[in-house]
């Protein structure tokens, strides 16, 4: 159950040139190539919001680059499914859009490639297979990049990568992008008790879930359900054996974690559970 989602951390995958003082580190030549591609787009394009302040690509040019230029591609979009547990899993391209041009979400036109003839001789001629080997790369080094920032050692979900054909545009790859990080520490019944799914939780107990199982934090359900305060999920764990007892990495329990929210009720829960063990 994808509860515990992660925002992307960045606003947009942005592989900035800096040198001193901050200015962006190309050259002349790049500067105009830069010049003519802001001359190029729409006025309320995202990507040129973002030349003009300075945002540059990482300006490396990729061979596939090219293959993109002669075969019509100017963006092509790649939703890569990963598992990530102390380092990588086999990671695959859940689905793909291959564009005609930068500004769709501006112009409102649909540029999207969707001409099975023309699908086709994109996935024959090999551009396709290339993309998506490029793509998986950038995902796992974004995959790697956000897990360090965010502390986690295990994570599955949904990444976005977003290729084009310049070296000097950066990767609009946000938010609301349909990446998922998902901790895979957590099971199903802490999904469920944190995000107050009462209905989930009674099933996964009826299933045999593991009551007092822990996470990498120390974590169990019945903590996560003290802590949002919901008193019918804990009165369910209690009743299903859950320990009230136990302590996370931190020495935090179910009644401290309560007690910090002041959740005077499900305080009085635990401590009416405690005493009567």
């Amino acid at each position: 159950m994808k509860v515990i989602i992660v925002s992307v951390l960045l606003c947009a995958s942005l592989w900035a040139q800096e040198g001193a003082g901050g200015s962006p580190a190309i050259s002349s030549v790049a500067e105009e190539h830069v010049r003519q591609l802001i001359a190029s787009m729409p006025s309320d394009c995202d990507l040129l919001g973002l030349l003009k302040a300075g945002v540059y690509g990482d300006g490396v040019h990729h061979a596939w680059m090219d293959d993109m230029s002669r075969g019509g591609v100017k963006e092509a979009r790649f939703w890569v499914q990963f598992s990530w547990n102390e380092g990588e899993k086999p990671w695959k391209v859940q689905s793909s859009m291959y564009l005609t041009g930068y500004c769709d979400r501006v112009t409102g036109e649909d540029i999207t490639i969707k001409d099975p003839s023309r699908l086709k001789r994109i996935a024959d001629s090999g551009l396709q297979r290339v993309l998506e080997e490029a793509a998986l790369r950038r995902a796992k080094e974004r995959v790697r990049r956000e897990l360090a920032q965010i502390h986690w050692n295990s994570a599955h979900g949904t990444v976005f990568v977003m290729l084009t054909d310049d070296e000097w545009l950066p990767a609009l790859e946000g938010a609301d992008d349909g990446t998922e990080l998902i901790d895979s520490d957590f099971t199903p019944l802490m999904d469920a008790a944190r995000g107050n799914e009462a209905w989930l939780v009674s099933r996964l107990l009826k299933k045999g879930a593991e009551i007092n199982a822990k996470n990498g934090l120390g974590r169990t359900a019945l903590m996560y359900a003290a802590e949002q305060g919901n008193a019918e999920i804990v009165r369910e764990l209690i009743r299903a054996g859950a320990d009230p007892g136990m302590t996370d990495i931190k020495g935090e329990s179910a009644l401290s974690l309560a007690g910090g929210q002041h959740r005077s009720e499900i305080v009085g829960l635990l401590k009416g559970s405690t005493s009567a063990r």
